[in-house]
């Protein structure tokens, strides 16, 4: 059955005049949002082909890459040519795999654009606001000012006023005016201000809209832009497996969080799902999700997700956009790896294994001139450690150039008038550098 799909792809459509075989060698274009939904497309389609990494299990990597490479330039025509079956398979099977790798990358790179492009719109907009608002926060700081300026004047004794009008100074021990009738006049000097200005709640109503965007939280703005991404994430996380490179899988456990949450509507979710998964029998059992935003989330963020009159609850649109862009940020610096990809691959699995390390313990540390005994190895490098210690110790008093005013040490860099005439190459003549610059006569 496998190798009947796989003979299906050299077949070519009367219509568009090309094979599947053919259309696998399309590399992928910008990353628009219609173009990350393609590869999408394409990632499943090849998906669907057959599991070709448990076909090619046992064959080295750079025997697929060169079967991979002879059938990316051979055309349908060549491909039906070849006479062996099992060759023209084999070719086929390691074509659809080098392709299935690079798609892998390509739809984990439109990711991280996608996301990196979202983020650029909600600083855009941020800055779009806070242009806007501009004049009205300057307007709402001359009121500002302005009620200061009455409550000043309410609240200054009459008998002051009066007496500055005069010339005359108070007479010592005059009782204060009452407390009532000052704050009475300066409430009627304060509304009579505000009523001027346009209302109370014309104010609070442009108060409210300059202080939602005030300060440099853009993070609340994300979530109109991701709409449009929401399916395309969504297919993105369920097309492609997710492991963590580090003891930290914070992340990766709000993915698939997340993954129970695609079908959601509700403006809040709890922190902690029971969902029905298949069991080891066949039989559904109930598991208990949970998300731990404190253990990746910055305090920007927490202020989004979080609602003080819903406790236990996080908004779900702002949570997925900040778990996908958190996913793009590890799967960048390499915490997060997608497993069958290349670019995106876990480094640790290329890495040596104890057990073939073992071997080659003893001649390294002979090439390296160090012991290869544990104890030893410790002991050899305090000693080294000491001396360097007795080195510096022994030369900081003439040593110019270290500081050890603070508690962390701080070198200088040395002027080129200190520097001897030796460290000049002997190519820069004394046309270049005049003898005072290397400090010769």
């Amino acid at each position: 059955m496998a190798k009947a799909r796989l003979a299906r792809m050299l077949v070519v459509d009367p219509i568009s005049r090309r094979s599947e075989f053919d259309r696998l060698k399309d590399v992928a274009q910008a990353a628009s949002l219609g173009k990350f939904k393609q590869r999408l497309e394409l990632l499943e389609g090849i998906d669907a082909i057959g599991p070709t990494e448990v076909w090619l299990d046992g064959v080295p990597r750079g025997k697929i890459a060169h079967f991979a490479g002879e059938a990316r330039v051979t055309d349908v025509a060549d491909m039906k040519k070849i006479t062996t079956e099992d060759k023209r398979m084999t070719l086929i099977v390691c074509f659809v795999h080098a392709v299935r790798t690079g798609v892998r990358d390509d739809v984990v790179t439109m990711f991280c654009k996608r996301m990196a492009a979202i983020h650029k719109k909600g600083r855009e907009r941020l800055e779009a606001l806070r242009e806007a608002h501009r004049a009205e926060s300057e307007r709402l700081l001359g009121v500002f000012g302005d009620v200061l300026s009455v409550v000043v004047e309410a609240t200054a004794p009459e008998e002051e006023a009066s007496s500055e009008s005069n010339g005359d100074a108070l007479v010592e021990g005059q009782p204060a005016p009452d407390t009532r009738e000052v704050a009475e006049r300066a409430g009627r000097l304060v509304l009579k201000t505000l009523e001027k200005a346009g209302g109370v709640e014309v104010l609070a109503a442009a108060h409210e809209a300059v202080s939602a965007h005030h300060g440099n939280n853009y993070l609340p703005l994300l979530e109109q832009y991701y709409r449009s991404h929401r399916a395309a994430l969504f297919t993105l996380v369920n097309a492609i497996t997710l492991e963590s490179t580090s003891a930290d899988r914070s992340v990766v456990e709000a993915v698939e969080f997340l993954r129970a949450l695609r079908g959601a509507k509700a403006v809040f979710v709890p922190e902690r799902l029971m969902v029905e998964r298949p069991g080891a029998d066949g039989q559904p059992v109930t598991v208990t999700l949970s998300i731990d935003i404190d253990g990746f989330a910055s305090a920007m963020w927490k202020k989004v997700l979080r609602d003080k009159n819903k406790p236990g609850m996080l908004v779900r649109r702002h949570l997925e956009v900040c778990v996908f862009s958190y996913l793009a940020a590890e799967l960048r610096s390499g915490d997060i790896a997608a497993a069958g990809s290349e670019s995106y691959a876990n480094l640790h699995e290329q890495l040596m294994s104890w057990q073939e390390c073992e071997p080659l313990v003893a001649r390294f540390c002979e090439q390296a001139g160090i012991p290869s005994e544990p104890s030893q190895l410790g002991a050899f490098f305090r000693d080294k450690l000491a001396a360097l210690a007795r080195s510096v110790d022994a030369g900081y008093p003439s040593n110019t150039d270290l500081g050890l005013s603070s508690p962390i040490p701080s070198t200088r860099t040395p002027k080129a008038s200190r520097c001897r005439s030796s460290a000049w190459p002997r190519s820069w003549d004394s046309t270049c550098f005049p003898a005072s610059a290397t400090g010769t006569t």
